[in-house]
């Protein structure tokens, strides 16, 4: 995985690592330390105060800053989470912890590494960013975050700005001292000769080695063919000129070749630095007899590579994974050519039959028979007499020759295009080879000429003589004249066929070479895997296929085929990662008892859902933390209740295809509130071809007979209570032209509202004269009218959203009071008393929220012509619910008493219909739910005309007995000001508790304060220019000494 760490350092700002452990708070003293390559942090913690908490869970590390965006998994990084075996925490017993974390040398070494930042030397900058994890209520809560602006957004932090301080941190590395050094040399099939430790090499400074030539190993002698360059650390070749090799340790010029290969030199690095040497074995020697000199046909010992592209700077680990539609190349080396061959020596002696002629002058003297006188007579006399002559001779012949070259290598592996990568030799010629052979011996010799003439020889004799000729005859017959066969190899001429006399020259050696095919021979790149091929380990095989050139005698056929080795299976491994996030709608969530375990959604909102194609994957090269968008097909998301994306209606249960990171839904109002699971899956791009849809596993498809990653995000869908709106006071005439049509009880259309926003905190531009709370000023025709004189009626409404519609189902006003001075000061919390006619008669002094309060309670119906409920509203009712229209208006129920407000279904209506986004109810869904999921409730309330504040509990009763009765002419009446009537709001759900207005406590974690979001006015002046300061929740204000009953008395009613 590219989690790695990137850093060593001493007195680094790694304080950061446990600024917010959960249950834990910031830290209050921090300090790291490194110690023999480890690094030391320590911090202590005190225990958090708040349910909603993040810890800093690991960190991705750059070589260069991510701010102002914030996002260090666009720039180079390594990534490393923090381990528990890292950590070891102490109770203090004070209320706090010392928590230390040991990071090992190694997860540095490798994320230096990783992040491209080999060459680092003491004293140089990295810089460290925060990976995140919210809690909520000591439990995990969405998924690690790796970027600024999602941590920011990720809940409603008091200052989200604080984040900024967790990334781009400045950090001095440090060493922990000189790093090892290891040579280490290998057989071609891999196999460990030897390995040296040599003397460690300090960061910053140059590995200098010298590498034997050459090595003596199973009975042979191997000679230094190629040096490669690692970091020790990740067994990767290092990034500049890794590989260093010769064209053949049997060419000409070796010595000159090695010089660059058995000296090497490179910068230190993290974790040290492995040099191996690959050593190939030297031409062995032909064998050779007295007769016979042969070098037979030697087997060739292929091998073979099949790994990522490209080719020394493989992405991809193939015995590990590479995903289709990534690129392999397919590399085979092997013999050059192949060549064998015996001369024979063809030596004896040859007798020949030589006809040897000789004359012979002949003198001699005799007696003249006649004259009796001594004549010296003379005559010639030829001879001829065959003689046998003995002749050596010696000559080389070739017996047998084979000889071959490549035709073509091939690699079989499934991942291939076809299965199969054919290399034919490019670049590639074989030494010229020619020869002449005579099969019979006597094609190479010359006989001597059968015949000769001896030397004339003068005897004083009368006869020839009877002598042997064969000793004179011997001294004058020339040799046999004798030659070889003829081969020319490359040039060279290795036997001479021309003439000799007797005995013909041994043949030169053949400098038959044994060296391998060079690097680029059998090689083809760009091989793609097939995007739909399945994941899985695929054997590789191959064979070098050798085709004849030429051959004499030869037992072999016209082709020869040999197996290669070391090759690598090839596993198949597409990744797919899903780890999806859902925007927070804790701004929006007016429950009272949220599930701070899972992700807030509420109707009639958008919603925003993150799936991208970044994520976390196998620990393998080209896996880890990163972008996996090439290898994934599609990516889905099926909700359990129905959305739109726009204007397109989708029906729960259906798997939507996203086409971005991030998408945008809509909930409408018709789903059932409750607890949901909304399933996302990513579909790699080979699934589909191989039945793998539903072979799936959580977050990636770590397990490579997976095809599919899927998530699983839990939301708690909550409806929505908003709108709050003063549309009457009773105060006719004063207000009378405000909220009702000349001379009608029909209603103008115009109110009061909590503020200048709507429900989602859009500005309306509304006039904040004309929202609460109501002062003196706020009156559109009046300027010095807005406080109402007690005992006149409000006259309110409201709206909810969800499921709201049952009979058990009302909404809940706890009213609470509160005096403000006449200038806007001294605001605090009070007690009233009234006087009013109820039960039968004049109740005296009555506390509101006393037990007598609870009998005084007012009821309503919905026909009641000042609520002014439209005609549409009340069939609507009527249709939905299957009753009676007048039975709907006429159903009277109490309301409220002066402490306690409780809107029932009697007085609710629905408005949903067709509240859509396109303005139509979708086939399949019930209209009837969708209008009756939107409720409007109808409220009236007001305080009694004769009414009295003291401070919150003063005990009025106690002072009446101690005092013989109560005038209202006592201090402790709080006269001269205001009543400020504060409204918290809550809807009963089945009669239980369900959604709050105000949301006080949970607001301080950011959930919805609906008075805030609607842009409630918490200061104005009234109309002589005094400053009041309002409360969440405050409704309207009642004039202390101001009432309606004085009204009646002085002008009549209004």
């Amino acid at each position: 995985m590219k989690k790695r760490i990137c850093f060593i350092f001493i007195n680094l700002l790694l304080c950061i690592i446990l600024l917010s452990i959960p249950n834990y708070s910031k830290a209050k003293s921090k300090q790291a330390d490194v110690k023999k390559g480890k690094i030391i942090f320590q911090t202590i913690d005190t225990k958090a105060k708040t349910k909603i908490t993040w810890s800093t869970v690991g960190f991705n590390i750059c070589r260069s800053k991510c701010l102002p965006n914030g996002y260090p998994t666009k720039l180079d990084h390594a990534t490393i989470y923090l381990k528990d075996g890292w950590k070891n925490q102490i109770d203090n017993h004070d209320g706090t912890y010392t928590v230390t974390f040991t990071i090992p040398q190694t997860v540095v070494d490798n994320a230096l590494l990783q992040c491209k930042y080999e060459k680092i030397q003491d004293n140089d900058i990295i810089y460290l960013n925060g990976i995140f994890q919210v809690w909520h209520n000591g439990k995990k809560y969405g998924k690690v975050i790796n970027n600024l602006p999602s941590i920011q957004k990720a809940e409603y932090w008091r200052n989200p700005k604080d984040f900024n301080d967790h990334f781009d941190i400045y950090a001095v590395y440090q060493s922990s001292g000189a790093q090892p050094v290891t040579v280490r040399y290998i057989t071609q099939a891999n196999k460990v000769i030897s390995e040296e430790k040599l003397a460690p090499v300090k960061l910053g400074e140059d590995v200098h080695v010298t590498l034997d030539k050459e090595k003596n190993y199973g009975g042979q002698t191997l000679a230094l063919a190629q040096s490669t360059i690692y970091y020790m650390a990740n067994q990767k070749k290092v990034k500049d000129h890794p590989v260093k090799k010769v064209t053949s340790v049997n060419a000409k010029n070796y010595n000159d070749q090695v010089k660059d290969v058995y000296k090497r030199s490179y910068r230190q690095a993290p974790g040290g630095l492995l040099i191996v040497a690959l050593m190939k074995p030297k031409k062995p020697k032909g064998s050779s007899g007295s007769d016979v000199l042969e070098v037979p046909l030697e087997d060739p010992t292929p091998h073979g590579v099949i790994a990522a592209d490209e080719r020394d700077d493989e992405q991809f680990n193939v015995e590990e994974g590479i995903p289709t539609t990534e690129k392999l190349y397919t590399n085979v080396f092997s013999n050059n050519y192949l060549l064998g061959y015996t001369f024979t020596k063809k030596y004896g002696i040859k007798v020949y039959t030589i006809s040897a002629t000789k004359t012979y002058n002949l003198k001699w003297t005799e007696t003249d028979p006649k004259t009796k006188k001594e004549e010296t007579k003379e005559k010639s006399v030829t001879i001829s007499h065959p003689v046998y002559i003995k002749r050596e001779y010696s000559f080389w012949k070739i017996s047998k020759i084979e000889y071959y070259k490549i035709d073509h290598a091939a690699v079989n592996n499934y991942a291939l295009p076809g299965g199969v990568s054919k290399l034919t030799p490019v670049g590639y010629t074989v030494p010229e080879l020619d020869y002449t052979n005579r099969e019979d011996d006597e094609d190479h010799m010359v006989k001597p000429e059968p015949e000769i003439t001896l030397a004339t020889e003068t005897l004083n004799q009368k006869e020839a003589p009877s002598v042997d000729l064969t000793d004179e005859a011997d001294g004058l017959v020339k040799q046999i004249k004798v030659r070889n066969d003829k081969l020319v190899f490359d040039g060279t001429l290795v036997m001479d066929d021309n003439y000799v006399e007797k005995e013909t020259k041994k043949p030169t050696d053949m400098d038959v070479s044994y060296d391998e095919t060079g690097d680029d021979v059998l090689y083809r790149p760009g091989q793609v895997i097939d995007a739909t091929k399945a994941n899985g380990i695929y054997e590789s095989t191959g064979t070098v296929n050798y085709k004849l050139v030429k051959q004499l005698n030869g037992k072999h056929g016209n082709t020869l085929s040999y197996p290669v080795s070391d090759l690598t299976n090839v596993v198949i491994h597409t990744p797919t990662v899903c780890d999806a996030f859902i925007s927070n709608k804790a701004s929006a969530d007016q429950m009272i008892t949220p599930d701070v375990s899972l992700s807030p959604l509420v109707l009639d909102t958008p919603f925003t859902i993150q799936l991208p194609t970044e994520g976390e994957h196998l620990d393998i090269d080209g896996y880890g933390y990163q972008d996996y968008a090439k290898y994934i097909k599609s990516r889905e998301v099926k909700f359990p209740f129905d959305v739109y994306e726009g204007s397109t209606y989708i029906r729960a249960g259906t798997w939507v295809t996203l086409t971005r990171d991030e998408t945008s839904f809509y909930l409408p109002i018709w789903v059932d509130e409750g607890k949901y699971n909304i399933d996302f899956r990513s579909i790699s791009i080979n699934a589909e071809a191989n039945g793998g849809i539903d072979k799936t596993q959580e977050l990636a498809n770590l397990e490579r007979n997976n095809y599919v990653a899927t998530d699983q995000l839990s939301v708690e869908v909550s409806g929505r209570v908003y709108g709050l709106k003063l549309f009457d006071i009773s105060d006719y005439p004063i207000w009378e032209n405000v909220f009702r049509q000349e001379n009608s009880l029909r209603l103008s259309g115009f109110n009061y509202t909590v503020g200048t926003n709507d429900q989602n905190g859009v500005d309306t531009r509304r006039n904040p004269k004309y929202t609460f709370t109501l002062l003196n000023g706020s009156h559109p025709g009046y300027s010095n009218i807005g406080a109402i004189k007690t005992g006149y009626v409000t006259r309110f409404q409201l709206t909810t959203i969800g499921n709201m519609y049952s009979d058990q189902d009302s909404v809940h006003i706890k009213p609470t009071f509160y005096y403000v001075d006449s200038k806007g000061g001294n605001r605090q919390p009070v007690d009233l008393y009234y006087s009013e006619t109820f039960r039968g008669q004049k109740q005296i002094l009555v506390k509101v929220g006393s037990f007598m309060d609870q009998f005084n309670t007012k009821a309503y119906r919905l026909g009641d012509p000042y609520f002014g409920v439209p005609d549409t509203e009340l069939n609507t009712k009527a249709m939905v619910t299957g009753r009676n229209r007048n039975e709907i208006r006429g159903n009277k129920k109490n309301l409220f008493s002066y402490s306690n407000v409780l809107i029932r279904e009697n007085l609710r209506t629905y408005t949903g219909t067709n509240y859509t986004p396109t303005g139509t109810v979708p086939y399949g869904v019930d209209p009837d739910k969708v209008t009756k999921s939107m409720q409007k409730w109808y409220g009236e309330y007001y305080l009694p005309s004769e009414i009295h504040v003291v401070p919150q509990g003063y005990d009025v009763i106690g002072y009446a007995k101690n005092h013989y009765g109560i005038d209202y002419k006592e201090d402790f009446w709080l006269k001269n000001g205001y009543i400020v009537v504060n409204f918290d709001i809550e809807t009963l759900q089945n009669g239980n508790p369900h959604l709050s207005y105000l949301n006080l406590e949970n607001a301080k974690n950011g959930y919805c304060n609906m008075w805030r979001t609607e842009g409630y006015q918490y200061e104005k002046k009234d109309y002589k220019g005094n400053t009041f300061e309002f409360q969440d929740g405050d409704y309207i204000m009642y004039y202390t000494n101001k009432s309606a009953a004085e009204d009646y008395k002085s002008g009549g009613t209004h």
